[in-house]
């Protein structure tokens, strides 16, 4: 479902699996640089609980993972080197996180779908406290969006992109410091677009 690679050209891939008695549980495989196996992590939030990974990064030696377990949106924190888990962020928002990108050293950006909103989260790094929040106008469903941010390093702006599931338009945001809204485009088409990523 997610794939990341490191600066050594290790490879991470974030998907589920099937647990007993029901659900889901995520699961996280590390790959050498030709492909092979090396290890493999998991994560059971409960024993009929669905975990959904969405998107995957490596931030410096951590592997981040982001997407939903039963209630919640989710974050996961692992070290590159081990897969062992240093961290989670849930914060009880129905939805689910559909990307995460860095812009920088000390901050991760988050993108979700929660009741129908685009919502725009960053994080502090790596205390995990949310320190900005914007929310796109509009109204979204979940299964349209995956990987929906991009990051500019040179001009430091943040790109999300997002199809609004009423009017069928693709709303590109320009984001700056604190995710404020620097400039937006709309497109539309006589067909409706049906999803949206950024890259």
């Amino acid at each position: 479902r997610a794939i990341a690679v490191d600066p050594s050209s290790y490879v991470y891939v974030a998907g589920k699996k099937p647990q007993t008695p029901s659900g889901m549980d995520c699961v996280v495989l590390k790959l050498d640089p030709t492909g092979a196996f090396l290890s493999s992590t998991s994560f059971d939030s409960g024993a009929t609980t669905f975990e959904e990974p969405m998107d995957a990064i490596v931030a410096g030696p951590n592997l981040i993972v982001v997407g939903s377990d039963a209630t919640s949106r989710r974050l996961n924190v692992y070290s590159t080197g081990t897969l062992q888990g240093l961290g989670s962020y849930r914060d009880g928002v129905s939805g689910r996180f559909t990307a995460v990108i860095s812009s920088g050293p000390n901050s991760l950006i988050t993108a979700s779908v929660a009741g129908g909103q685009m919502i725009v989260n960053e994080l502090a790094v790596p205390s995990l406290v949310m320190v900005a929040t914007r929310v796109i106008p509009g109204f979204y469903a979940a299964d349209r969006h995956a990987r929906t941010l991009a990051h500019d390093p040179v001009n430091g702006w943040v790109y999300a992109v997002a199809v609004d599931s009423t009017t069928g338009g693709l709303r590109v945001e320009q984001l700056g410091a604190n995710l404020a809204l620097v400039g937006a485009t709309n497109f539309f088409k006589a067909n409706p677009f049906v999803g949206g990523a950024a890259l």
